[in-house]
Order: C-alpha cells, then sequence, then structure tokens
C-alpha cells in the first residue's frame, strides 16, 4: 500500500493502559486528522514481525476514511539496543526512496529518537521509545503529504505516550 509500510512498525505489548492495538490512539483523534467519518478500524496483532532484522513483536492499527488512512504500528524488541539497531536515519531512508521525492529528517523531542519521513504519497513519524519503535504513517490525503507535519506529530506524541 505506501513504501514505508515495509518498516511500518506495529504495537506489541503495550503499557500506559493501552490493552490493544488501536488503544493507543483514540478514534476521535483519527477522525479529527483525517478530516472525515471513519469507514473502518482495523486492529492486527500481536504477531512475530517476518520483516524486523531482529526479532520483533508487531501490532498494528488502521483507522480507514474512505481512501484516507492512518496506520499506527509499533515493532516490540527484545532490548532497547536492538530497537535502536534496527531504527536508523539510513534505513528509513533507502525504504522510503522506493517513490520520488522521498525525504527522511531527525526529530528531536519525541521517544529516545524519532524521525519525520515523507515521499510524494505519504508522510510518517517514527518514533523509538526503549524497546518499541512505533510508525504512525498517513496517507491518501487532499493536501501534499508535508502539509500534515504538525498535526501528525501531535498524534505521534500522543501515542508514544501510551508506549
Amino acid at each position: 500500500m505506501f513504501a514505508m509500510v515495509g518498516l511500518s512498525l506495529a504495537l506489541g505489548t503495550l503499557a500506559g493502559g493501552a490493552t490493544g492495538p488501536c488503544d493507543v490512539l483514540a478514534r476521535e483523534t483519527a477522525v479529527q486528522l483525517l478530516g472525515q467519518p471513519l469507514t473502518a478500524v482495523e486492529p492486527s496483532g500481536p504477531a512475530p514481525d517476518e520483516d524486523s532484522p531482529s526479532p520483533a513483536t508487531r501490532t498494528t492499527c488502521v483507522y480507514q476514511a474512505g481512501i484516507r488512512v492512518l496506520i499506527v504500528t509499533t515493532l516490540t524488541f527484545s532490548s532497547a539496543a536492538a530497537a535502536r539497531e534496527t531504527t536508523t536515519r539510513e534505513l528509513l531512508t533507502e525504504q522510503l526512496e522506493e517513490e520520488e521525492g522521498a525525504r527522511v529528517t531527525e526529530e528531536p523531542g519525541l521517544g529516545d529518537k524519532a524521525y519525520w519521513g515523507l515521499n510524494e504519497r505519504t508522510a510518517e513519524y517514527i518514533v523509538l521509545k526503549g524497546p518499541k519503535v512505533m510508525g504512525v504513517i498517513l496517507g491518501g490525503m487532499p493536501k501534499p503529504p508535508a502539509m500534515y507535519q504538525v498535526p501528525l506529530r501531535a498524534v505521534a506524541a500522543s501515542a508514544a505516550s501510551k508506549l
């Protein structure tokens, strides 16, 4: 669906009161960001992540509003070191470059480390927090992906606080 979904990161065992993949983000928040009512909410996991270079558990929640989609995923690794090794700017840039106009920049102030990435069709925040790596991906929107950086950062910060 999106070039970034290869590293789309999913929600493993959640802390802070969140019990399932879709509990880290309120439905109202997804509706507000997507700009229209949800047509589907699909949780998945926890399940082993077969795409990660290190063993990890993945959970995902897909919020859909027509063709607009918000995907919140987290990988839970065995350690913070394993999560750090998997989440590098180079790896994220390589995955984004499957699409034209790909860019990845480090973003201060979210988790232990965070990245803002976008290409012509999608925008994503990747947040590393201890042994977890969360991705918040937005696609199918009416404006260029760069226009969603501020609201997507707010959503990523809110969701990361529940990891």
